[in-house]
Protein backbone atom coordinates (compact mmCIF):
# COMPACT_ATOMS: atom_id res chain seq x y z
CA UNK A 1 0.00 0.00 0.00
CA UNK A 2 2.18 3.11 -1.16
CA UNK A 3 1.75 6.39 0.63
CA UNK A 4 3.26 9.53 -0.57
CA UNK A 5 4.27 12.32 1.90
CA UNK A 6 6.95 14.78 3.01
CA UNK A 7 8.65 13.73 6.24
CA UNK A 8 9.99 17.31 8.05
CA UNK A 9 12.90 15.70 9.09
CA UNK A 10 15.76 17.31 10.75
CA UNK A 11 15.93 20.45 8.71
CA UNK A 12 14.70 19.77 5.45
CA UNK A 13 12.03 17.85 3.92
CA UNK A 14 12.12 14.83 2.30
CA UNK A 15 9.64 12.94 0.08
CA UNK A 16 9.62 9.38 0.45
CA UNK A 17 7.64 6.88 -0.75
CA UNK A 18 6.63 4.31 2.24
CA UNK A 19 5.70 0.71 0.40
CA UNK A 20 3.98 -1.13 3.30
CA UNK A 21 3.73 -5.41 2.79
CA UNK A 22 1.28 -6.51 5.89
CA UNK A 23 1.28 -8.99 8.37
CA UNK A 24 0.53 -11.39 10.82
CA UNK A 25 1.85 -10.11 14.53
CA UNK A 26 1.14 -12.48 17.25
CA UNK A 27 2.83 -13.06 20.48
CA UNK A 28 5.08 -15.88 21.05
CA UNK A 29 4.22 -18.63 23.27
CA UNK A 30 6.98 -18.84 25.64
CA UNK A 31 5.33 -22.20 27.30
CA UNK A 32 5.02 -24.29 24.20
CA UNK A 33 8.87 -23.72 24.20
CA UNK A 34 9.19 -24.92 27.43
CA UNK A 35 6.58 -28.12 27.24
CA UNK A 36 8.35 -29.61 24.67
CA UNK A 37 12.02 -28.75 25.72
CA UNK A 38 13.24 -27.36 22.54
CA UNK A 39 14.67 -24.70 24.12
CA UNK A 40 18.72 -25.18 25.91
CA UNK A 41 20.87 -23.39 28.50
CA UNK A 42 23.49 -21.95 27.22
CA UNK A 43 26.80 -23.70 27.30
CA UNK A 44 30.19 -22.84 26.40
CA UNK A 45 32.52 -25.44 25.06
CA UNK A 46 32.47 -23.99 21.40
CA UNK A 47 33.42 -26.25 18.88
CA UNK A 48 35.50 -25.09 15.28
CA UNK A 49 33.99 -24.58 11.34
CA UNK A 50 34.74 -28.20 11.06
CA UNK A 51 33.20 -29.53 14.02
CA UNK A 52 30.21 -27.78 13.70
CA UNK A 53 29.53 -29.17 10.02
CA UNK A 54 29.96 -32.65 11.14
CA UNK A 55 27.56 -32.12 14.15
CA UNK A 56 24.88 -31.00 11.96
CA UNK A 57 25.32 -31.13 7.80
CA UNK A 58 23.06 -34.89 8.11
CA UNK A 59 20.37 -32.73 9.94
CA UNK A 60 20.42 -30.65 6.18
CA UNK A 61 18.49 -30.71 3.19
CA UNK A 62 18.27 -29.25 -0.33
CA UNK A 63 14.34 -28.21 -0.71
CA UNK A 64 13.40 -28.84 -4.11
CA UNK A 65 10.07 -27.41 -5.84
CA UNK A 66 8.59 -28.47 -8.54
CA UNK A 67 5.59 -27.82 -11.20
CA UNK A 68 2.81 -29.74 -12.01
CA UNK A 69 4.95 -30.86 -14.91
CA UNK A 70 7.84 -32.58 -12.47
CA UNK A 71 9.87 -28.76 -13.74
CA UNK A 72 11.95 -27.68 -10.82
CA UNK A 73 10.54 -23.60 -9.98
CA UNK A 74 12.47 -23.29 -6.89
CA UNK A 75 15.25 -24.28 -4.71
CA UNK A 76 16.33 -23.75 -0.83
CA UNK A 77 17.33 -25.01 2.46
CA UNK A 78 16.00 -26.85 5.12
CA UNK A 79 16.50 -28.09 8.56
CA UNK A 80 15.60 -31.45 10.71
CA UNK A 81 13.65 -30.28 13.38
CA UNK A 82 11.76 -33.21 14.39
CA UNK A 83 11.02 -36.91 13.37
CA UNK A 84 10.26 -36.28 10.17
CA UNK A 85 9.87 -32.67 10.06
CA UNK A 86 12.04 -30.41 8.33
CA UNK A 87 11.51 -26.77 8.60
CA UNK A 88 12.31 -24.06 5.90
CA UNK A 89 11.04 -20.56 4.41
CA UNK A 90 7.46 -20.67 2.47
CA UNK A 91 8.97 -18.59 -0.29
CA UNK A 92 11.23 -21.71 -1.29
CA UNK A 93 7.72 -23.90 -1.81
CA UNK A 94 5.34 -20.83 -2.23
CA UNK A 95 4.33 -22.06 -6.07
CA UNK A 96 5.42 -25.78 -5.42
CA UNK A 97 3.25 -28.53 -6.90
CA UNK A 98 5.41 -31.12 -5.24
CA UNK A 99 8.56 -30.46 -3.02
CA UNK A 100 11.37 -32.97 -2.59
CA UNK A 101 14.16 -33.29 0.08
CA UNK A 102 17.75 -33.70 -1.32
CA UNK A 103 20.64 -35.59 0.79
CA UNK A 104 23.74 -36.51 -1.65
CA UNK A 105 22.25 -39.20 -3.50
CA UNK A 106 18.98 -40.13 -1.61
CA UNK A 107 15.45 -37.95 -2.54
CA UNK A 108 12.61 -37.99 -0.54
CA UNK A 109 8.90 -36.85 -1.17
CA UNK A 110 7.62 -34.16 1.20
CA UNK A 111 4.33 -32.13 1.95
CA UNK A 112 3.40 -28.52 3.31
CA UNK A 113 2.37 -29.13 6.90
CA UNK A 114 1.50 -26.06 9.00
CA UNK A 115 2.51 -22.71 7.77
CA UNK A 116 3.62 -19.49 9.34
CA UNK A 117 2.88 -17.13 6.28
CA UNK A 118 4.06 -13.38 8.34
CA UNK A 119 7.43 -15.06 9.92
CA UNK A 120 7.92 -16.93 5.93
CA UNK A 121 8.28 -20.28 8.22
CA UNK A 122 6.78 -23.54 7.03
CA UNK A 123 7.11 -27.33 8.25
CA UNK A 124 7.92 -30.28 5.87
CA UNK A 125 6.84 -33.34 6.71
CA UNK A 126 7.73 -37.11 5.25
CA UNK A 127 7.26 -40.50 5.60
CA UNK A 128 10.65 -41.27 5.33
CA UNK A 129 12.60 -42.25 8.34
CA UNK A 130 16.09 -40.74 8.38
CA UNK A 131 18.78 -41.78 10.97
CA UNK A 132 20.10 -37.94 11.46
CA UNK A 133 18.73 -36.54 14.55
CA UNK A 134 16.68 -33.27 14.97
CA UNK A 135 19.18 -30.07 15.62
CA UNK A 136 19.51 -29.08 19.08
CA UNK A 137 16.94 -25.62 19.36
CA UNK A 138 18.58 -22.70 21.22
CA UNK A 139 17.40 -19.19 21.42
CA UNK A 140 19.22 -15.89 19.78
CA UNK A 141 18.42 -14.32 23.38
CA UNK A 142 21.74 -15.89 24.42
CA UNK A 143 23.43 -14.69 21.43
CA UNK A 144 26.20 -11.19 21.61
CA UNK A 145 27.55 -9.19 19.10
CA UNK A 146 30.65 -10.54 17.75
CA UNK A 147 29.79 -14.11 18.35
CA UNK A 148 31.16 -16.42 15.71
CA UNK A 149 27.94 -18.26 14.19
CA UNK A 150 27.84 -20.55 11.49
CA UNK A 151 25.42 -21.08 8.20
CA UNK A 152 24.88 -23.94 6.93
CA UNK A 153 22.50 -24.80 3.99
CA UNK A 154 22.37 -25.26 -0.08
CA UNK A 155 23.39 -21.66 -2.08
CA UNK A 156 22.99 -22.21 -5.23
CA UNK A 157 21.64 -25.81 -4.83
CA UNK A 158 25.20 -27.29 -3.82
CA UNK A 159 24.55 -28.95 -0.88
CA UNK A 160 26.03 -29.42 2.34
CA UNK A 161 28.19 -25.87 2.57
CA UNK A 162 29.06 -23.89 5.62
CA UNK A 163 29.88 -20.16 6.05
CA UNK A 164 31.23 -18.82 8.79
CA UNK A 165 30.65 -15.46 9.84
CA UNK A 166 30.00 -13.37 13.49
CA UNK A 167 26.49 -11.79 14.70
CA UNK A 168 26.74 -8.16 13.11
CA UNK A 169 23.28 -7.31 14.60
CA UNK A 170 20.29 -8.52 17.31
CA UNK A 171 17.39 -6.69 16.37
CA UNK A 172 14.17 -6.93 18.79
CA UNK A 173 12.00 -9.09 17.38
CA UNK A 174 8.21 -10.88 18.86
CA UNK A 175 9.43 -13.46 20.89
CA UNK A 176 13.47 -13.18 20.11
CA UNK A 177 15.82 -11.13 18.07
CA UNK A 178 16.54 -10.87 14.49
CA UNK A 179 19.82 -12.26 13.57
CA UNK A 180 22.18 -10.25 11.42
CA UNK A 181 25.35 -11.82 10.37
CA UNK A 182 28.68 -11.43 7.94
CA UNK A 183 28.26 -15.20 7.09
CA UNK A 184 27.49 -15.46 3.51
CA UNK A 185 23.66 -16.40 2.78
CA UNK A 186 22.79 -16.54 -0.74
CA UNK A 187 19.81 -17.79 -3.20
CA UNK A 188 18.97 -21.15 -1.83
CA UNK A 189 20.30 -20.49 1.12
CA UNK A 190 16.87 -19.58 2.68
CA UNK A 191 15.24 -22.22 5.02
CA UNK A 192 19.08 -23.08 6.01
CA UNK A 193 20.49 -23.31 9.73
CA UNK A 194 22.49 -20.62 11.51
CA UNK A 195 24.39 -22.56 14.46
CA UNK A 196 26.26 -21.31 16.75
CA UNK A 197 30.22 -22.50 18.00
CA UNK A 198 28.34 -25.75 19.74
CA UNK A 199 26.09 -26.73 16.76
CA UNK A 200 22.49 -25.37 17.88
CA UNK A 201 20.33 -23.83 15.61
CA UNK A 202 20.30 -19.93 16.67
CA UNK A 203 18.14 -18.95 13.35
CA UNK A 204 16.96 -19.79 10.06
CA UNK A 205 18.57 -18.38 7.45
CA UNK A 206 16.38 -15.59 5.62
CA UNK A 207 18.26 -14.51 2.29
CA UNK A 208 17.38 -10.69 1.81
CA UNK A 209 18.13 -8.66 -1.05
CA UNK A 210 17.40 -4.76 -0.11
CA UNK A 211 17.92 -1.67 -2.56
CA UNK A 212 20.76 -3.12 -4.36
CA UNK A 213 22.52 -4.76 -1.18
CA UNK A 214 22.44 -8.32 -0.18
CA UNK A 215 21.35 -8.52 3.79
CA UNK A 216 22.08 -11.42 5.41
CA UNK A 217 19.19 -12.38 8.18
CA UNK A 218 18.17 -15.12 10.35
CA UNK A 219 14.70 -15.32 11.67
CA UNK A 220 15.11 -16.07 15.27
CA UNK A 221 14.77 -20.30 16.35
CA UNK A 222 12.24 -19.65 19.05
CA UNK A 223 10.09 -19.38 16.45
CA UNK A 224 10.31 -22.71 15.02
CA UNK A 225 7.48 -24.50 17.62
CA UNK A 226 5.74 -21.81 17.07
CA UNK A 227 4.43 -22.67 13.34
CA UNK A 228 1.87 -24.84 13.98
CA UNK A 229 -0.15 -22.75 16.66
CA UNK A 230 0.46 -19.39 14.77
CA UNK A 231 -1.22 -21.53 11.82
CA UNK A 232 -4.72 -22.03 13.99
CA UNK A 233 -4.86 -18.67 15.56
CA UNK A 234 -3.96 -16.26 12.80
CA UNK A 235 -7.06 -16.51 10.89
CA UNK A 236 -8.63 -14.26 12.17
CA UNK A 237 -6.19 -11.87 12.86
CA UNK A 238 -5.33 -12.13 9.03
CA UNK A 239 -8.69 -11.55 7.91
CA UNK A 240 -8.58 -8.16 10.24
CA UNK A 241 -5.57 -6.71 8.93
CA UNK A 242 -6.62 -7.17 5.24
CA UNK A 243 -9.49 -5.36 6.03
CA UNK A 244 -7.72 -2.34 7.23
CA UNK A 245 -5.31 -2.61 4.86
CA UNK A 246 -8.13 -2.23 1.96
CA UNK A 247 -10.14 0.35 4.05
CA UNK A 248 -6.36 2.20 4.38
CA UNK A 249 -6.50 2.32 0.62
CA UNK A 250 -9.53 3.32 -0.40
CA UNK A 251 -8.39 6.89 1.84
CA UNK A 252 -5.95 8.00 -0.78
CA UNK A 253 -2.58 9.38 0.18
CA UNK A 254 -1.34 10.88 3.52
CA UNK A 255 -0.74 14.22 2.60
CA UNK A 256 -1.79 17.74 3.60
CA UNK A 257 -4.14 18.15 0.58
CA UNK A 258 -5.96 15.06 1.92
CA UNK A 259 -7.17 16.72 4.95
CA UNK A 260 -10.36 14.46 5.18
CA UNK A 261 -8.40 11.21 3.98
CA UNK A 262 -6.39 11.71 6.84
CA UNK A 263 -8.11 12.24 9.43
CA UNK A 264 -10.36 9.37 8.34
CA UNK A 265 -7.16 7.22 8.57
CA UNK A 266 -6.55 8.54 12.12
CA UNK A 267 -9.68 7.33 13.22
CA UNK A 268 -9.37 3.93 11.37
CA UNK A 269 -6.10 3.20 12.65
CA UNK A 270 -6.53 4.14 16.24
CA UNK A 271 -9.97 1.90 16.30
CA UNK A 272 -7.87 -1.22 14.79
CA UNK A 273 -5.17 -0.91 17.47
CA UNK A 274 -7.38 -0.89 20.08
CA UNK A 275 -7.99 -4.78 19.03
CA UNK A 276 -4.29 -5.30 17.46
CA UNK A 277 -2.31 -3.12 19.69
CA UNK A 278 1.56 -4.25 18.26
CA UNK A 279 0.71 -4.14 14.68
CA UNK A 280 3.42 -2.46 13.36
CA UNK A 281 2.01 -0.66 9.87
CA UNK A 282 -1.33 0.20 11.77
CA UNK A 283 1.11 1.93 14.22
CA UNK A 284 3.23 3.83 11.70
CA UNK A 285 0.24 4.90 9.65
CA UNK A 286 -1.15 6.31 12.30
CA UNK A 287 1.67 8.08 13.66
CA UNK A 288 2.43 9.44 10.29
CA UNK A 289 -1.42 10.72 9.84
CA UNK A 290 -1.10 12.58 13.02
CA UNK A 291 2.31 14.08 11.58
CA UNK A 292 0.50 15.17 8.40
CA UNK A 293 -2.25 16.49 10.77
CA UNK A 294 -0.24 18.89 12.50
CA UNK A 295 -1.16 17.08 16.06
CA UNK A 296 2.60 16.63 16.59
CA UNK A 297 2.26 15.79 20.34
CA UNK A 298 0.25 12.70 19.28
CA UNK A 299 2.09 11.80 16.80
CA UNK A 300 4.99 11.64 18.81
CA UNK A 301 3.84 9.24 21.21
CA UNK A 302 2.74 7.05 18.94
CA UNK A 303 5.85 6.69 17.67
CA UNK A 304 7.60 6.45 21.07
CA UNK A 305 5.97 3.49 20.94
CA UNK A 306 6.64 1.99 17.75
CA UNK A 307 10.55 2.18 18.17
CA UNK A 308 9.29 0.43 21.70
CA UNK A 309 7.46 -1.76 20.00
CA UNK A 310 8.78 -6.17 18.80
CA UNK A 311 9.06 -5.94 14.64
CA UNK A 312 7.82 -9.54 13.21
CA UNK A 313 9.96 -9.38 10.12
CA UNK A 314 12.37 -7.33 8.01
CA UNK A 315 9.68 -5.21 6.55
CA UNK A 316 8.51 -3.79 10.22
CA UNK A 317 12.02 -2.62 11.23
CA UNK A 318 11.80 -0.68 7.86
CA UNK A 319 8.78 1.23 8.82
CA UNK A 320 10.14 1.35 13.06
CA UNK A 321 13.28 2.98 10.70
CA UNK A 322 10.89 5.98 9.10
CA UNK A 323 9.17 6.49 12.24
CA UNK A 324 12.12 7.27 14.25
CA UNK A 325 12.91 9.38 10.81
CA UNK A 326 9.79 11.26 11.21
CA UNK A 327 10.31 11.41 15.04
CA UNK A 328 13.64 12.87 14.60
CA UNK A 329 12.08 15.95 12.86
CA UNK A 330 9.50 16.14 15.20
CA UNK A 331 11.70 16.85 17.93
CA UNK A 332 14.08 19.20 16.52
CA UNK A 333 11.21 21.08 15.44
CA UNK A 334 10.52 21.38 19.15
CA UNK A 335 14.13 22.33 19.71
CA UNK A 336 15.39 19.32 21.49
CA UNK A 337 18.01 18.07 19.92
CA UNK A 338 19.31 15.43 21.94
CA UNK A 339 15.88 13.41 21.42
CA UNK A 340 16.59 14.21 17.55
CA UNK A 341 19.57 12.88 17.40
CA UNK A 342 18.73 9.91 19.14
CA UNK A 343 16.01 8.97 17.23
CA UNK A 344 18.04 9.45 14.17
CA UNK A 345 20.46 7.27 15.09
CA UNK A 346 17.81 5.08 15.51
CA UNK A 347 16.39 5.45 12.14
CA UNK A 348 20.26 5.07 10.75
CA UNK A 349 20.15 1.77 12.68
CA UNK A 350 16.95 0.62 11.19
CA UNK A 351 17.47 1.95 7.09
CA UNK A 352 20.96 3.06 7.07
CA UNK A 353 20.74 4.48 3.27
CA UNK A 354 21.43 7.85 2.32
CA UNK A 355 18.71 9.64 3.54
CA UNK A 356 18.66 8.43 7.47
CA UNK A 357 22.83 8.57 7.19
CA UNK A 358 22.90 11.91 6.20
CA UNK A 359 19.77 13.29 8.54
CA UNK A 360 22.02 11.57 11.54
CA UNK A 361 25.45 13.27 10.30
CA UNK A 362 23.39 16.79 10.28
CA UNK A 363 22.77 16.41 14.74
CA UNK A 364 26.31 15.25 15.36
CA UNK A 365 28.79 18.54 16.58
CA UNK A 366 30.92 17.60 19.29
CA UNK A 367 33.52 15.07 19.26
CA UNK A 368 31.23 12.82 22.07
CA UNK A 369 28.58 13.20 19.46
CA UNK A 370 31.08 11.82 16.97
CA UNK A 371 31.96 8.78 19.18
CA UNK A 372 28.27 8.19 19.88
CA UNK A 373 27.74 7.39 16.56
CA UNK A 374 30.74 5.05 15.22
CA UNK A 375 29.03 2.30 15.71
CA UNK A 376 26.14 3.36 13.82
CA UNK A 377 27.76 4.20 10.87
CA UNK A 378 29.97 0.68 11.02
CA UNK A 379 26.94 -0.99 11.09
CA UNK A 380 25.88 0.43 8.24
CA UNK A 381 29.15 -0.17 6.18
CA UNK A 382 27.85 -4.13 7.12
CA UNK A 383 24.40 -3.83 6.05
CA UNK A 384 25.38 -1.90 3.17
CA UNK A 385 28.65 -2.82 2.32
CA UNK A 386 28.47 -1.37 -1.04
CA UNK A 387 27.27 2.03 -0.11
CA UNK A 388 29.52 4.89 -0.98
CA UNK A 389 27.49 7.11 1.72
CA UNK A 390 28.01 4.50 4.28
CA UNK A 391 31.14 4.59 3.85
CA UNK A 392 31.66 7.96 3.59
CA UNK A 393 29.95 8.57 6.78
CA UNK A 394 32.28 6.19 8.31
CA UNK A 395 35.16 8.23 7.19
CA UNK A 396 34.39 11.71 7.92
CA UNK A 397 32.99 10.41 11.84
CA UNK A 398 36.72 9.21 11.70
CA UNK A 399 38.47 12.30 10.55
CA UNK A 400 36.52 14.31 13.26
CA UNK A 401 38.00 11.92 15.82
CA UNK A 402 41.71 12.39 14.25
CA UNK A 403 41.71 8.42 13.57
CA UNK A 404 43.44 9.28 10.17
CA UNK A 405 44.35 5.91 9.17
CA UNK A 406 40.62 4.51 9.55
CA UNK A 407 39.79 7.35 7.51
CA UNK A 408 41.38 7.01 4.61
CA UNK A 409 40.45 3.55 3.82
CA UNK A 410 36.72 4.50 4.64
CA UNK A 411 37.03 7.19 2.24
CA UNK A 412 39.32 5.19 -0.12
CA UNK A 413 36.09 2.26 -0.61
CA UNK A 414 33.73 5.25 -0.69
CA UNK A 415 36.02 7.05 -3.49
CA UNK A 416 36.14 3.29 -5.47
CA UNK A 417 32.48 2.32 -4.99
CA UNK A 418 31.45 5.83 -6.78
CA UNK A 419 34.45 7.44 -8.76
CA UNK A 420 32.65 11.06 -9.12
CA UNK A 421 32.00 11.21 -5.30
CA UNK A 422 33.25 14.71 -4.73
CA UNK A 423 33.25 14.99 -1.11
CA UNK A 424 34.95 11.41 -0.07
CA UNK A 425 37.39 12.34 -2.65
CA UNK A 426 38.13 15.91 -0.44
CA UNK A 427 37.91 14.05 2.82
CA UNK A 428 40.40 10.70 1.29
CA UNK A 429 43.17 13.65 0.34
CA UNK A 430 42.28 15.48 4.01
CA UNK A 431 43.26 12.16 5.72
CA UNK A 432 45.71 11.42 3.63
CA UNK A 433 47.32 15.49 4.64
CA UNK A 434 46.75 14.99 8.18
CA UNK A 435 48.30 11.55 8.68
CA UNK A 436 51.39 12.66 6.64
CA UNK A 437 51.03 10.58 4.28
CA UNK A 438 52.48 13.20 1.73
CA UNK A 439 53.17 10.50 -1.50
CA UNK A 440 49.96 8.98 -1.31
CA UNK A 441 48.46 12.23 -1.05
CA UNK A 442 50.27 12.87 -4.25
CA UNK A 443 49.47 10.01 -6.47
CA UNK A 444 45.65 10.73 -5.46
CA UNK A 445 46.15 14.11 -6.88
CA UNK A 446 47.44 12.63 -9.70
CA UNK A 447 45.19 9.69 -10.54
CA UNK A 448 42.35 13.00 -10.28
CA UNK A 449 44.35 15.25 -12.39
CA UNK A 450 44.61 12.53 -15.28
CA UNK A 451 41.14 10.83 -15.15
CA UNK A 452 38.81 12.95 -13.42
CA UNK A 453 39.99 16.50 -14.05
CA UNK A 454 36.64 18.39 -13.34
CA UNK A 455 36.62 16.45 -10.02
CA UNK A 456 40.27 17.51 -9.51
CA UNK A 457 39.62 20.93 -10.30
CA UNK A 458 36.84 21.33 -7.83
CA UNK A 459 38.47 19.34 -4.94
CA UNK A 460 41.21 21.43 -5.05
CA UNK A 461 39.31 24.64 -4.70
CA UNK A 462 37.01 22.66 -1.61
CA UNK A 463 40.87 21.43 -0.32
CA UNK A 464 42.32 24.95 -0.54
CA UNK A 465 39.17 26.45 1.46
CA UNK A 466 39.83 23.56 4.51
Amino acid sequence: MPFWGEYFVGRRALTCMIMFNWGILMRPISLFLLAFGLLVSSQSYGLDASGVFKKVSKSIYVVVSKDSAGQVIAQGSGVLVGKSLVITNCHVIKEAASIVLVQQDRQTAARLKNKDAERDLCTLATEQQTTALPVVVSTSSQLEHGQAVYAVGAPLGLELTISDGIVSGLRKATGGFMIQTTAAISPGSSGGGLFDENGRLVGITTYQYVKGQNLNFAVPAEWVPQVSIRETLEVKLRARREAYERESKSLGTLSSENRDGVEKQIRLSRKHLQDDPNHIPALFTLGFALSKSGNLTDAEAVYVKLLDSPANGIDDYFLIGIGALDLSGIYDSSGREDLARMAASRSATYIPDKLALGNYWSYLKTTDHYREALPTYRLATELYPKSPEAWAYLGACYRNLDEANNAIQAFKNATQLKPDYEWAWLGYMVSLRKAGKDEEFKKVARHLYDNQRDIFNNTVKLFTKK
